[in-house]
């Protein structure tokens, strides 16, 4: 039976047991240190410090978020205001662009009335003469009247010449509003402070009624023979060497004459013109 080795308790280390002698090893005890608890409850309240309050909200209320009163705000803050800012800065320009083009033009106007100082141009019929009213020897239910009528144009304009252009229109009427007859303006251009006379030649047919054929004869016997001129004339007025765009000129006039024959005279007569710019 083999004998049981003790082993050496010692307190020291010999040299042959340390390898190196600079190091002097110690024999020590490790003692398991016991982690000390915390023997604080767990429910226990936290100490604040003074100063300091704790406010308690109940679950329900910490996960909503906004609260009740700004719920309202909240919504109407989250979809953003509307932009207008460019719309309202697109209306203003364009508001101010077309005031500033008004003040301009009106500029411009007052400009062109203060140097050129424009005058409306006057009429008047200088003589005429029909044929075709043998109302005491009818042949016919039918008139064939032809008025030849002369008219004076005065144009008082300084810096404004006249072109009378075609497509214009000339109608004459009876007291009773049948029309006669009617003819054109001829082609010519007025220079400036100018008086031109210048012959309209109007033809027509018209029924003649027992109404019309008493009216005339009525007024015949009187000497007294109310007719009514109208006339509409395109005219492009000239500037220096700039011409304008077509300008209406509406002239009517009211002649009364002593008889339906080539050598009436005219009783009385007045003209009125107005001029249509657009």
């Amino acid at each position: 039976m083999a004998d049981r080795i003790h082993p050496r308790h010692s307190g020291s280390v010999t040299d042959e047991e340390n390898p190196n002698p600079n190091v002097n090893l110690e024999t020590f005890s490790v003692e398991q240190e016991t982690p000390v608890s915390d023997t604080r409850p767990m429910l226990e309240k936290p100490i604040t410090p003074s100063g300091t309050y704790v406010v308690q909200v109940p679950k329900d209320q910490i996960y909503r978020f906004p609260s009740p009163e700004n719920a309202a705000r909240y919504e109407r803050y989250s979809r953003g205001k509307p932009r207008r800012g460019c719309c309202c800065r697109c209306f203003c320009c364009c508001f101010s662009f077309i005031v500033t083009l008004i003040v301009l033009i009106g500029i411009a106007a007052l400009v062109f009335y203060l140097v050129v100082k424009p005058k409306a141009p006057s009429y008047s019929v200088s003589s005429i003469s029909i044929v075709g009213f043998n109302l005491n020897q009818l042949t016919s239910q039918t008139l064939t009247p032809e008025f030849d009528v002369y008219v004076s144009a005065d144009n008082p304009n300084t810096k404004i010449g006249i072109y009378y252009e075609p497509s214009s229109s000339v109608e004459i009427y009876s007291s009773s509003n049948v029309k006669l007859s009617n003819g054109t303006v001829p082609v010519f251009y007025q220079p400036t402070q100018n008086v031109t006379v210048f012959e309209v030649i109007m033809k027509g047919t018209v029924p003649l009624t027992t109404a019309l054929n008493s009216t005339l004869l009525q007024e015949q016997s009187a000497g007294k023979i109310p007719l009514e001129l109208y006339c509409n004339v395109p005219v492009k007025l000239k500037i220096g060497s700039v011409s304008t765009w077509k300008i209406t000129v509406k002239v009517t006039c009211n002649i009364v004459v002593n008889s339906l024959s080539t050598n009436s005279n005219i009783v009385s007569k007045s003209c009125s013109a107005k001029v249509n710019v657009f």
